[in-house]
């Protein structure tokens, strides 16, 4: 179990920023803006390395390959690209969705990419050639998120516990579990083969996201009152609070070694949280 400090922060100018993620080696972070500008910044200095300038549209969603070398990211309404870090610029569009789309995300594999939509559909898009291979129907309603499971063979299926709508569900680094939050002021983990709910704790006000830590024996999620609380999962209680943001929360990223924590917030700025070794 680790312990977390506040590290750097890194300010945005003045407007809010909606996303921000580790790249997979930890060493950059990316972040999106109401400016329409997506940043990317180096983690040991907190300085900004490159930029992406959307115009008048942000990022609600982002997401980076495994390799590193591409983000697809989700602007207002039904547009979906792809930004060759390299090369800094918007390389592909990916259109079908007919509503505003609410999440995209990369395929372990590199191979494939899931956006979901208010459209209340889950579409899969060939990343090479950037044609959509399939629509997943059956949702009536709003799809808030998608999430591939570690093996890209899955999507998080259907699972019967909370009494609302759910904000976020994401899988366990080993594909084994699920943790999901919702509005109906609970945090659930799931077992994913058999279906079954097997931590459910309430949480005043409600998480917004959550996600495990590698190791998975921690959970970290923001709530709606500009708070960051760590889980101990065996336990299913909080074993710290980490305060600092004076504004609403919009995402958090744990780095692949579970030594940092990042979270965005509508106060303009990305903050790090370095564990305590």
């Amino acid at each position: 179990m680790k312990y977390f400090k506040p590290s750097h922060i890194m300010l945005q100018n003045s407007s809010c920023v909606t996303n921000a993620r580790f790249l997979p080696d930890g060493k950059q972070i990316i972040s999106s803006a109401l400016d329409g500008v997506i940043r990317i910044w180096d983690v040991k200095t907190g300085k900004q390395v490159q930029l992406l300038e959307n115009g008048p549209s942000f990022a609600s969603d982002l997401q980076f390959s495994r390799d590193g070398n591409r983000v697809v990211f989700c602007l207002g309404g039904t547009n979906i690209r792809l930004w060759d870090i390299k090369a800094g610029q918007t390389s592909k569009k990916l259109h079908g969705h007919t509503r505003n789309v609410t999440s995209v995300q990369f395929s372990p594999d590199g191979n494939m990419i899931a956006s979901s939509s208010v459209d209340a559909t889950i579409r899969l898009w060939d990343v090479t050639s950037t044609q959509q291979i399939q629509v997943l129907e059956g949702h009536v309603d709003c799809v808030n998120y998608v999430a591939f499971s570690t093996d890209s063979r899955q999507l998080i299926k259907t699972l019967l516990g909370h009494s609302s709508g759910v904000n976020k569900a994401k899988f366990s680094q080993n594909g084994k579990f699920v943790v999901s939050c919702s509005v109906d002021f609970t945090t659930g983990i799931w077992n994913v083969e058999s279906g079954q709910l097997i931590i459910s704790r309430k949480d005043y006000p409600f998480a917004m996201d959550a996600q495990f830590f590698p190791d998975g024996q921690t959970v970290v999620s923001y709530l709606s009152n500009n708070q960051i609380q760590l889980i101990d999962v065996k336990l299913g209680m909080d074993v710290q609070v980490l305060r600092g943001h004076w504004e609403n929360i919009t995402g958090i990223d744990i780095s692949s070694d579970g030594n940092l924590i990042l979270s965005s917030s509508n106060d303009s700025t990305v903050r790090l949280w370095e564990a305590l070794l």
